[in-house]
């Protein structure tokens, strides 16, 4: 699990930086989580990262307070 951890970390974010509000690691984390949950639609992924915050920011850091409304 580290290693993919550390492999978000080096993911080159191609982004207008002056546009982000989440990060590159963050965003790929969570959906690689919920994908791994058989979430396949935007909503599921987004349901998942709100059910599951506390336990995304203790793995990796991911889905805190200003991840999601």
């Amino acid at each position: 699990m580290n290693n993919i951890l550390e492999w978000l970390v080096a993911a080159e974010d191609t982004r207008q930086q002056a546009k982000v509000k989440h990060l590159m690691r963050d965003i790929i984390a969570i959906v690689f989580f919920a994908e791994l949950a058989n979430a396949t639609k935007w909503i599921e992924i987004y349901l998942f990262a709100i059910a599951k915050r506390g336990s995304l920011a203790e793995i990796s850091g991911t889905a805190s307070r200003d991840t999601f409304p």
